[in-house]
């Protein structure tokens, strides 16, 4: 059932990255407000989820940017971690737009997927939103071809090995370059690419194909090549890999129901039902409307204030504390407990 899919991914893809922000954690915290806190590879699949609109004309939901930048522009001051993509992405940078991985992919992608029935409008997005924070044509197919991955496993109940291969080859065949460049969703001209870049992709496009007719070691597309090996019966308890993707596709094909504590649980329990709702239309768009605002300064209100902000809503400051070096604020809202940092 696509309800179940959808929960068993994300649910076990949360937790895996709770255990690794756990151990990597090194920024300043107070305890009692983040317990089983998640990364920012979480947080911006938060993000992601909160900017789908529903579309008529496309008959599917896609992301709303205006929505995602100024989630983004939020996000800069809660972040658990970050990666050079998403740097470069606030801060309007793109120096190294075409050389730069961006693990948040993994994350962006599945919320597309997993509200959207209709392929042609799944690949557009994905490749949008791929596009918009790395110009890697390695992340791009790579992107692709796992979005096909998990729109095979939630559209068709009785799948195989070999449909799901078929599956992705044939979209990866007829993934159109043209149509890629036509549609310029590109952060930066494509004639700043260091290269011939129709000409990269295109052994791009060999290197994953062969990697799916099992005739290549190359040291590329490595989440795709583990996401294979799990849907072999004989790799499943074979493949040990600590990745947000392949946790989450682990607890899909196993069936997994996630027990274990994350922070804000019920939160990221309703939004995948609220994932669902959005791939069964059975969201109101006019609902998902935000009014035009200037930024607001979550800063200058003291513990104990209470205020509305566009994307959070109802807002109580919990703590705040500063240093000559920053300012720490924890506010509560509906969806959970946010640590905002701004360094002086």
């Amino acid at each position: 059932m696509p309800e179940n899919i959808i929960k068993n991914f994300i649910l076990n893809a949360c937790y895996e990255d709770t255990k690794r922000y756990i151990v990597n954690n090194n920024y300043p915290s107070i305890d009692e407000y983040e317990k089983d806190q998640w990364s920012y590879i979480v947080e911006i699949l938060i993000i992601a989820i909160k900017s789908l609109v529903p579309n008529i004309q496309k008959d599917g939901n896609i992301i709303q940017y205006d929505r995602f930048e100024k989630e983004l522009d939020l996000w800069r001051f809660y972040k658990h971690g970050y990666n050079n993509s998403l740097k470069e992405l606030v801060n309007k940078t793109y120096k190294n737009y075409w050389e730069n991985s961006d693990d948040s992919i993994y994350s962006r992608i599945i919320p597309i997927v997993f509200a959207n029935e209709n392929w042609n409008v799944i690949k557009e997005e994905i490749i949008k939103n791929i596009l918009y924070s790395t110009g890697s044509i390695e992340a791009l197919l790579e992107g692709v071809a796992l979005s096909k991955f998990l729109y095979t496993i939630i559209t068709y109940k009785d799948y195989c090995y070999e449909q799901i291969i078929d599956e992705i080859k044939q979209q990866i065949i007829k993934l159109s370059i043209k149509e890629i460049l036509e549609n310029d969703y590109y952060k930066i001209s494509i004639k700043e690419y260091p290269g011939n870049y129709i000409i990269e992709f295109e052994r791009s496009r060999i290197d994953l194909l062969n990697i799916l007719n099992k005739v290549s070691n190359k040291d590329k597309f490595n989440i795709l090549k583990y996401s294979i090996d799990l849907i072999e019966k004989d790799s499943l308890e074979k493949v040990d890999i600590n990745n947000f993707f392949i946790s989450g596709l682990r607890g899909t094909l196993e069936n997994s129901v996630m027990t274990h504590n994350i922070k804000d649980k019920d939160f990221i329990n309703n939004l995948c039902t609220y994932l669902f709702k959005l791939r069964k239309g059975r969201i109101d768009p006019k609902a998902l409307n935000i009014r035009d605002s200037n930024s607001q300064n979550i800063f200058e209100y003291k513990k104990g204030d209470v205020f509305s902000h566009i994307l959070l809503n109802k807002c109580l400051v919990l703590h705040k504390s500063e240093t000559d070096k920053l300012t720490l604020s924890y506010i509560k809202t509906k969806s959970g407990i946010y640590r905002f940092i701004k360094f002086k």
